[in-house]
């Protein structure tokens, strides 16, 4: 069996990993309680921020990778693109995608979509190429922000993405 000599060295250094480990920790906690008390209050079950179809309106850009599955063979996932929500239960946009090698630039797509009071909601992309597919969502009070988790389809043939899109335009 090796012993285990604690050289200068290796002192010097579990200290510093420690010493880093500790302020990695501190500023997590430190943005934990900083964006938890940026978040909406609540009152018992009433929060104090109220959205609605308004909420989200105008144009947003967004993101993401993930996980495409069709006839049982997973490939990786990536897209970019826009969307402009009409702040009445509409929305339009475009997408660029990357599945397993193959691009597809600048599809149109659209669909409806909720908002609840709360601040949650749901959209549906109705596409003559595809079946519809669903996101919840979940948006800021302001509506600057939100982020979105792929619902449906669910079978042989779905993709696995989450992301967030950021306003860029009011309209």
């Amino acid at each position: 069996m090796r012993k285990i000599v604690n050289s200068p060295r290796r002192i010097a250094i579990t200290v510093a990993t420690t010493a880093i480990t500790m302020i990695a920790a501190a500023a997590a906690v430190m943005g934990f309680v900083a964006s938890a008390s940026a978040a909406p209050r609540h009152t018992g079950n009433k929060p104090t921020a109220s959205c609605g179809l308004v909420t989200l309106r105008g144009t947003y850009l967004f993101h993401g990778d993930g996980t495409n599955v069709t006839a049982g063979v997973a490939s990786a996932l990536a897209y970019a693109g826009s969307i402009t929500f009409d702040g009445a239960g509409n929305f339009q946009g475009y997408i660029s995608t990357e599945v397993g090698g193959t691009v597809q630039s600048d599809r149109p797509y659209g669909g409806t979509y909720t908002v609840n009071s709360n601040c949650t909601g749901s959209y549906t992309v109705i596409s003559t190429v595809h079946v519809p597919v669903s996101f919840d969502l979940f948006t800021s009070s302001s509506g600057d922000y939100f982020t979105y988790v792929q619902t449906a389809p669910v079978g042989p043939d779905f993709d696995v993405d989450a992301t967030s899109a950021q306003r860029v335009a009011l309209g």
